[in-house]
Parts: C-alpha cells; sequence; structure tokens
C-alpha cells in the first residue's frame, strides 16, 4: 500500500465525482488534466490527481481514454446508511 507520509515530495489531489461522462465531471477532471500538462505550479510541485466514483472500473477507463485523462481513475463502493 502507498503512503503519502513516506513521500513528503508528493502532493496528492483527490476529487470525487458522481458519473463518469456526465458534462459537469468531465469538466472537472478536463481542468485538471489541462492544470498537470500546463501549469509549472502543478509540474513543480509534484501533483498527483486521483478521481474516485462508484462507476465501474470499465466506464472509468474509457471515460479516461475518450478524453485523453492523465489522472488515476479509482473505482469505489459507498454505502449509503439512511435513518
Amino acid at each position: 500500500m502507498h503512503s503519502y507520509r513516506d513521500s513528503p515530495d508528493h502532493c496528492p489531489r483527490i476529487f470525487f465525482y458522481p458519473s463518469a461522462g456526465t458534462p459537469v465531471c468531465t469538466k472537472e477532471a478536463c481542468g485538471f488534466r489541462d492544470a498537470l500538462s500546463s501549469k509549472d505550479a502543478y509540474k513543480n510541485a509534484n501533483v498527483e490527481v486521483v478521481g474516485i466514483s462508484a462507476d465501474s472500473v470499465t466506464k472509468n477507463k474509457g471515460w479516461a481514454e475518450q478524453h485523453n485523462l492523465n489522472v488515476s481513475m479509482n473505482t469505489a463502493s459507498f454505502d449509503v446508511v439512511q435513518s
């Protein structure tokens, strides 16, 4: 398991998105992509962007390939507790 405590020079940025392929999520992910590839502040800070959603691995992979996303897309299971 990777720990950022072991890598003080890394600067993780985690974003959660509800559904890959929606207009707002695509705009957000593409914003991170563009910032990572063009802004010196991100390059020099050694920023790593990680996206997390409940979408399937297949859906995330297709979305990332379609938009040339250079951020790590991860799938998580979210349990909602209702009272």
